[in-house]
């Protein structure tokens, strides 16, 4: 009769060991899965910011090639990123699609809002140069304002990309 009894406790303590083990793998399976889409959204929400980085760069390099140069080669690159490609416009709805948390959307909103505003002055060069008048076209696209506008831009995206990796 003991065998009898240890035997069903051996098989009772089997079953729910079995039973642990199953559950255990289906709970690091759904963590596995949690853990691959949160990397997934990190590497979008990095490359996104990195686009939107990339298109105000591109805004910069075109005005400041065609203040230097007059060439309007350079203006039609940057009206081209402007109004065609957009990468900018591009990497803010994708950023948005990630349902960031409001405090994330807003910096990223804030460097977009910053980058708009730059154009203003951008355009203050475009008229220089369509005046004749590269020096000034050049001193707006290289001096302590342009500089101080471009980094408004690029400091609330590396604040909401710090913030991503950390969450």
């Amino acid at each position: 009769m003991r065998i009898n009894s240890i035997s069903k406790l051996i098989t009772v303590i089997v079953f729910l060991l079995s039973g642990f083990s199953i559950g255990t793998s289906e709970l690091a399976a759904y963590y596995l899965a949690e853990r691959k889409q949160a990397f997934e959204a990190l590497v979008t929400a990095i490359r996104a910011s990195t686009q939107l980085i990339r298109g105000s760069d591109i805004l910069t390099n075109a005005v400041r090639a065609y203040a230097a140069t007059g060439d309007e080669r350079y203006r039609h690159e940057f009206q081209t990123e402007l109004h065609a490609i957009r990468s900018r416009d591009q990497a803010v709805a994708e950023l948005r699609q990630l349902g960031l948390l409001s405090e994330e959307m807003e910096r990223i909103n804030q460097a977009k809002r910053n980058s708009d505003a730059l154009i203003g002055l951008e355009n203050q060069a475009f008229a220089a140069v369509q005046a004749g008048d590269l020096k000034t076209a050049t001193a707006l696209v290289y001096g302590l304002d342009y500089r101080t506008a471009k980094a408004s831009i690029i400091e609330p995206i590396e604040h909401a990309r710090r913030d991503i990796e950390a969450r």
